[in-house]
C-alpha cells in the first residue's frame, strides 16, 4: 500500500516534470524560429580553463541587422582550422536579444529546444512506468 502510494506520487512527479519540460521546449523553439543568420569575423581566442583543455572561447564580433556591431563569446574546439582570428564565421542571433548570438550550427539553432522535447518524453515514460507499478489501474 505504501510502495504503492510512493510509485504513484514519483509516477505524477514525473507527469509535472514532463509538463515543465515541454513547456520550456515550446518557449525555445518559438524564440528559435525567430532567429536570424548573419556572418561574424573571429577577433580572438581565449583559453578556457586549464592550458591542456579541448576548449577555448572564440571572440566573434558581427554586424546586427540595425547595422550595430556586437561581440560574443562561444566555446569551440581547440585547433579547429574553422576557428582562427581573421576567419569567417556564421552566427545567429534574436534581433531582441543581440548579446545571446551563437556561432551558427544546426545545435546552437535547435539544440535547446531537442534537448527539453526530449527530456518531456523521457519524464512521460517513466511516469507511466510508474504509475502503472503502482497499480493505478487496479483501483
Amino acid at each position: 500500500m505504501i510502495i504503492s502510494r510512493f510509485k504513484r506520487l514519483v509516477g505524477l512527479a514525473f507527469v509535472a516534470a514532463a509538463v515543465v519540460f515541454l513547456l520550456f521546449s515550446s518557449i525555445f523553439f518559438k524564440r528559435d524560429l525567430n532567429m536570424v543568420h548573419g556572418s561574424g569575423k573571429v577577433v580572438g581566442l581565449t583559453q578556457v580553463g586549464s592550458t591542456d583543455g579541448d576548449l577555448v572561447e572564440a571572440v566573434v564580433m558581427y554586424k546586427h541587422a540595425n547595422g550595430s556591431d556586437y561581440v560574443f563569446r562561444s566555446r569551440v574546439p581547440r585547433g579547429h582550422a574553422k576557428y582562427r582570428i581573421g576567419n569567417e564565421v556564421s552566427v545567429i542571433y534574436h534581433p531582441s536579444y543581440p548579446k545571446d548570438a551563437r556561432i551558427g550550427s544546426f545545435l546552437s539553432k535547435w539544440g535547446r529546444g531537442l534537448t527539453t522535447a526530449t527530456l518531456s518524453v523521457v519524464s512521460l515514460l517513466l511516469a507511466l512506468t510508474f504509475l502503472r507499478s503502482s497499480g493505478l489501474r487496479d483501483n
